[in-house]
């Protein structure tokens, strides 16, 4: 009793087909969303499925050919299930024809998005102000330097 009660956290990224509609997708995603719902999962986070362009074509039979795909709605669903119902929902989600490609995998229910570091204790953050301030700029210098420059350039001969 207490194992049908254990909960997991997964996501489930997944591929349907260009050859649908945006109309079909809707009708798809919301077919994986009651699957879930039957299973007694709760949906946490998901991304309505976007086209995109693939990495490498995908192979899938339809009617009795194999078809390769370059592109396809990918969109993602975060949930909780009981693990008993996993094998059943992944069981299901192998017959879906609409379904190009898709994995589930475990995860955690806090967002994984990576951060920027933040700096170390002892290092030195600079901005631009600060470099500014540090070096003081000598006008007349600069445009002294420019000028040997131009006469440098002026001097040698042309490459041709």
């Amino acid at each position: 009793m207490e194992e049908t009660a254990k909960k997991q956290i997964y996501e489930l990224g997944y591929h349907v087909l260009p050859t649908l509609s945006e109309d079909e997708v809707t009708k798809v995603v919301a077919g994986i969303k009651d699957l879930l719902s039957g299973a007694e999962a709760t949906v946490i986070a998901e991304q309505f499925p976007q086209m995109m362009n693939l990495a490498y074509e995908i192979g899938k039979e339809l009617e009795n050919k194999n078809r390769m795909f370059s592109s396809a709605y990918f969109g993602w669903i975060k949930f909780e299930i009981p693990t008993m119902a996993i094998e059943s929902f992944k069981e299901t989600m192998d017959k879906n024809l609409n379904i190009l490609r898709f994995i589930i995998i475990k995860t955690v229910r806090e967002s994984t998005l990576a951060t920027p570091k933040l700096a170390h204790k002892g290092m030195i953050r600079r901005t631009p102000a600060d470099v500014d301030a540090a070096i003081p700029m000598d006008e007349a210098a600069v445009d002294k330097k420019i000028d040997e420059m131009i006469e440098i350039d002026s001097v040698l001969p042309e490459a041709k």
